[in-house]
């Protein structure tokens, strides 16, 4: 069940994050549970054989950052990882090798950044 007042669903964004990394299928068994109202929400998915289960903080009708990291860092391998650029109330994801991130910086007046920090 999801709150009709939600602007985001968590099961899409955690496809989009697989699709931004060209990983389709690297997430399976995805289903969220968002409530604004009670203030309960959750996410579950299977990652490489592994069940994981998340209770989110409810901020609002904002996605929950905190729980994107957990997600993102389940993704990122190979030396690639999720950079950002602020965008107003939103933000541009891209996910890229270190050079090629230190590239577009160079020609963006270093405008990505890192969206789990080392």
């Amino acid at each position: 069940m999801r709150d009709k007042r939600t602007a985001y669903n968590y099961t899409t964004i955690v496809n989009r994050l697989c699709e931004v990394a060209n990983k389709p299928n690297l997430i399976t068994d995805i289903d969220d549970f968002v409530d604004t109202r009670s203030g309960k929400a959750r996410l579950k998915y299977k990652i490489n054989g592994s069940d994981l289960n998340w209770d989110i903080e409810i901020n609002n009708d904002w996605a929950n950052t905190l729980m994107l990291s957990y997600t993102m860092d389940d993704i990122e391998c190979d030396g690639c990882r999720f950079y950002f650029k602020e965008n107003g109330q939103a933000i541009i994801l891209f996910y890229l090798d270190e050079a090629a991130a230190n590239e577009i910086n160079k020609l963006s007046n270093n405008t990505l950044k890192p969206f789990i920090p080392k």
